[in-house]
């Protein structure tokens, strides 16, 4: 039967060994560390960029309602105007053909007074001679 060997006790190289071995675990772990750092850092730096240019967006839909909303204001005094100034040029061709009604009625009434005046001469002559 084989004979169990005593345990050896360590050496320096042993310790080497160990020591050697660690720092590469440790390396590999910081160098994980490191790239999960790169990894948060350029996601927050996308998510600045994504931010920045959805707030531009934002800024620019926002100026063209602004910008809408100016323009419907200005249509709507123009149709504003535009209506009072048909109001005015339907109210003075009313005037105008009022007036143009009121001088018929006036020439009318005035033949009228005319003739009435004629015969009220006419029969005034008429009863004159009959009565002389």
């Amino acid at each position: 039967p084989r004979v169990l060997e005593p345990p050896r006790a360590k050496s320096h190289w042993d310790y080497l060994l160990e020591e050697m071995a660690w720092l590469a675990q440790d390396f590999a772990h910081e160098r994980k560390w490191k790239k999960q750092a790169a990894k948060k850092c350029a996601r927050a730096v996308q998510k600045y960029f994504q931010d920045k240019a959805a707030a531009a967006q934002k800024a620019e839909k926002a100026q063209e309602l602004q910008l809408k909303k100016i323009a419907a204001f200005a249509a709507k005094e123009i149709r504003l105007f535009w209506t009072n100034v048909e109001k005015l040029v339907e109210w003075k061709r009313e005037r105008r053909v009022e007036r143009a009604r009121k001088e018929a009625l006036d020439e009318q009434l005035s033949y009228i007074v005319d003739r009435t005046e004629r015969y009220s001469r006419q029969l005034a002559a008429n009863l004159r001679r009959r009565a002389a």
